[in-house]
């Protein structure tokens, strides 16, 4: 008996340290979460990854040479231009000047040996240095939506002059690639224009002038056959949890319907468009052109999202969308059925909204190709867009229709004007009239 006290202080000191052992234990105790990021639940992709230089494409090249304008939409041709930027350095950049006139704009072309390239957007320069590298990172903030190369120096300094022209802003910078060769520059730049249009320069009093083929022009009408990308692809890249996504069909069964009570998915299955909204992001916050292009550009690219030659059309930060135009053999694509843009809106560090067509358009019918005969641009300039002020440039482009019964689409050559970083069609009725037409 005299053992049962001593064992019974022994059981109740190695209890007391065992209750506070396992309060400390508890106390310290860190669970190891696994955080899981919405735009990382699945590497699911629909298309190949392209390099920012596909969607930062100008749309056109017009050279000034032995005084006379030479014109192309040659997507291989301004392909080499920006490979050729990639493999230089440019100088430090200088404003020249930051309220040019009109007329001082439209005179920068009048020089010989010189070429320019149109953008129907403004392309932040911070977002232009993955094409062209500067020597210097201590670079403006700003935008442009033409570029000026002037190789009239080449010979003497052994510089290739570059111009960014703001035509909005009407502010002009100018940087220089050193060392550059003659005949590489030649042979880059000059020889190829050669074999460009002639091209006529519209002037208009007060306003950008027009630089359009002289000549009418014949252009390929085609029919192509098309193909969706899955939806289930977008759902299982949009939505974060596949299990909870709820799925509906509209009474018209044009439309389904998904959403997880965060975000939403509609989907026109009769004209192949895709609406996304993810609620939780929404926000407009202040945020750079730069890095609002790179978030856009991020986010689509990731999935390959670019299923098509799109090409940057519109940077509106002050609602934060970024929109992607379709271009099919280096001319832009209207259409009234269905969508030839990609959208984004950016909310608070993720995407907010998601706009887009889901159909690729596979091979054509070669039994179905028609040529058409187009009046020339000059003509179009002089008598319908002469005065409009808003106008901005005159190109040709593809409407596209969608016809339902053969389930192909039609891709019908057209004149196209640019306002305010948007293209419309020109429509010519029975009796040779105009009219517009909006996608």
């Amino acid at each position: 008996m005299r053992y049962v006290e001593p064992i019974k202080s022994f059981l109740l000191f190695f209890l007391v340290g065992l209750s506070l052992t396992l309060t400390i234990m508890i106390w310290n105790y860190k669970p190891n979460h696994q955080f899981i990021e919405k735009s990382a639940v699945e590497n699911v992709v629909t298309h190949e990854i392209k390099s920012v230089k596909a969607i930062l494409k100008p749309y056109r090249a017009v050279a000034r040479v032995e005084d006379t304008f030479k014109g192309t939409t040659s997507t291989s041709y301004i392909d080499s231009i920006l490979s050729y930027f990639e493999n230089e350095q440019a100088t430090d950049l200088t404003l020249v000047n930051n309220n040019l006139s009109i007329q001082q704009i439209n005179e920068l072309m009048s020089i010989n040996n010189r070429l320019m390239l149109f953008s129907s957007a403004e392309i932040p320069l911070q977002s232009f240095i993955n094409i062209l590298p500067f020597e210097t990172e201590d670079l403006p903030e700003m935008s442009f939506d033409r570029i000026i190369i002037d190789w009239n120096n080449v010979t003497k300094s052994r510089e290739l002059m570059i111009f960014f022209l703001n035509t909005t802003n009407q502010t002009l910078y100018r940087t220089s690639i050193r060392n550059q060769g003659e005949s590489k520059v030649l042979t880059k730049l000059v020889e190829p224009t050669k074999s460009f249009y002639v091209y006529t320069e519209v002037k208009r009093a007060n306003f950008l002038s027009l630089y359009t083929p002289t000549n009418s022009v014949e252009a390929a009408k085609y029919m192509y056959l098309v193909k969706d990308i899955p939806i289930e692809k977008f759902k299982r890249i949009l939505f974060q949890d596949q299990d909870i996504v709820q799925f509906q069909l509209s009474d018209d069964t044009s439309t389904t319907k998904y959403n997880d009570n965060l975000s939403f998915m509609n989907v026109d299955t009769k004209n192949f468009i895709l609406n996304y909204v993810y609620v939780p992001s929404e926000g407009l916050a202040s945020i750079a052109p730069s890095m609002l292009l790179d978030e856009s550009f991020s986010f689509i690219n990731e999935h390959g999202g670019y299923n098509g030659d799109y090409r940057l059309s519109l940077i509106n930060t002050a609602k934060h969308i970024v929109d992607y135009q379709l271009y099919f053999q280096g001319l832009p694509v209207l259409s009234a059925e269905t969508a030839t843009k990609i959208s984004t809106t950016w909310g608070d560090e993720e995407v907010h909204k998601y706009r887009r067509p889901y159909y690729v358009l596979e091979r054509d019918i070669p039994s179905e190709t028609k040529v058409k005969e187009l009046p020339s641009g000059v003509d179009i300039a002089k008598t319908y867009i002469h005065s409009q002020a808003n106008v901005k440039d005159l190109v040709l482009g593809y409407y596209l229709i969608q016809n339902i019964d053969l389930q192909v689409f039609e891709l019908e050559p057209a004149w196209f004007i640019l306002k305010e970083n948007s293209w419309e069609r020109i429509r010519f009725d029975d009796i040779g009239g105009m009219t517009n037409g909006l996608e």
